[in-house]
């Protein structure tokens, strides 16, 4: 899921600190658009699914970890919350996937 933060950056264009839209797709930052003359900078698309196969391949080794911490946490909540993650999991991942290839 894209997530989108704002931020006072230095513009190239305008030549001065404007605000700036980050869009970051699966923890990876996609694009920086200046809101001011709305001049962009994207990584390409490439890179970008260079970067987030590497980002899934870090997620899955670090999951045994995470999911050992949630038991010891709170073995019933964990339990809960399984059926919805297993379920929700493959579309939230396909969503992310669309996000990356998606053209500018």
């Amino acid at each position: 899921m894209a997530k989108i933060l704002k931020s006072l950056l230095y513009c190239l264009r305008c030549e001065k600190e404007t605000p700036h839209r980050l869009e970051y797709v699966g923890g990876i930052l996609k694009r920086i658009s200046c809101e001011t003359c709305n001049f962009s900078l994207s990584l390409p698309r490439d890179k970008l699914i260079k970067y987030y196969a590497e980002e899934v391949i870090h997620r899955l080794f670090t999951k045994p970890e995470k999911i050992s911490h949630e038991l010891r946490e709170d073995f019933n909540a964990f339990l809960k919350s399984l059926p919805t993650r297993i379920l929700t999991k493959p579309f939230r991942v396909a969503k992310e996937i669309k996000e990356i290839l998606e053209k500018e």
